[in-house]
C-alpha cells in the first residue's frame, strides 16, 4: 500500500455550507457555490483513491496550503514525491463538454470559466520558487487531472 504522509480533510467552508443547508434553505446563487465546491472535493477524492494505486516507494500529500515568501498563496490539491521529482497534481472533477479558444476555456453554455492551465503554472512557478529557496534540489512536473467521466474537451464547429 502507498504512503500517504497527508490525508485530505473536508475543506471547512464545505463544512459551514453542510451546517447551513441544514438548518435553512440556500438561495440558488449559494447553492451553486456549495454545488462547486462539493464537488471539487468529490473528484480529489475520487484522485486519491487512484493515487493509492502507486508504489509504496512514493510519498503522497494531499490538499496542502502554503504562504510563501512573496506572501502569495499556495494550494495544491495533491503532490506525489518520487525519487527526485515532486508531481503536482491539480485536480478538476468538471462535467460536460468544454471548448478551449484563444487560451480561454468555456463550457457550452458558453459560460467562460478560468483556464485551469493558468492555475496549474502558478502552482508550478510558486512550488519550485519556494523548493529553490530552501535548496531541496527536487524537479517539479506539474498535471492538470480530470475526473469526471463525463468530462470532454470538443471542437466547437
Amino acid at each position: 500500500m502507498t504512503y500517504v504522509s497527508k490525508k485530505r480533510k473536508k475543506p471547512h467552508q464545505l463544512v459551514l455550507w453542510d451546517i447551513l443547508k441544514a438548518r435553512t434553505d440556500i438561495e440558488s446563487t449559494d447553492m451553486q457555490s456549495y454545488l462547486r465546491i462539493e464537488k471539487g472535493y468529490e473528484g480529489e477524492c475520487l484522485f486519491d483513491q487512484r493515487l493509492k494505486q502507486l508504489p509504496e516507494q512514493f510519498l503522497i500529500l494531499n490538499d496542502l496550503h502554503f504562504i510563501t515568501y512573496s506572501q502569495a498563496t499556495l494550494q495544491i490539491d495533491s503532490l506525489v514525491i518520487t525519487g527526485n521529482d515532486i508531481l503536482l497534481f491539480e485536480v478538476k472533477h468538471y462535467e460536460g463538454d468544454f471548448y478551449i479558444e484563444n487560451d480561454h476555456w468555456y463550457a457550452f453554455d458558453e459560460q467562460k470559466i478560468t483556464n485551469p492551465l493558468h492555475q496549474l503554472k502558478r502552482s508550478e512557478s510558486l512550488l519550485s520558487k519556494m523548493l529553490r529557496n530552501e535548496q531541496f534540489p527536487f524537479h517539479v512536473k506539474p498535471y492538470l487531472v480530470f475526473t469526471h467521466p463525463e468530462f470532454a474537451i470538443v471542437s466547437r464547429s
